[in-house]
């Protein structure tokens, strides 16, 4: 998956929960503007941030080694 592809199910799916961006920023403690950022393909999330608006939409980021 391209990382253009995480941000559009993250939005998409912000947008089944019926969540404005602001409702999103106050639930994960990351700006409408920097969520927008990323949707518009201006800036690429570093991790912490795109972890916590997962959260906020009800999933978990696992990382795990390759075998």
């Amino acid at each position: 998956m391209e990382f253009s592809d995480y941000i559009n199910f993250m939005e998409s799916e912000r947008k089944r929960q019926h969540m404005t961006r602001e409702q999103l920023e106050e639930k994960s403690g990351v700006s409408a503007s920097t969520f927008l950022k990323w949707v518009r393909g201006v800036n690429k999330a570093q991790l912490e941030p795109f972890v916590l608006v997962m959260r906020a939409l009800g999933y978990d980021v696992v990382l795990r080694r390759k075998k």
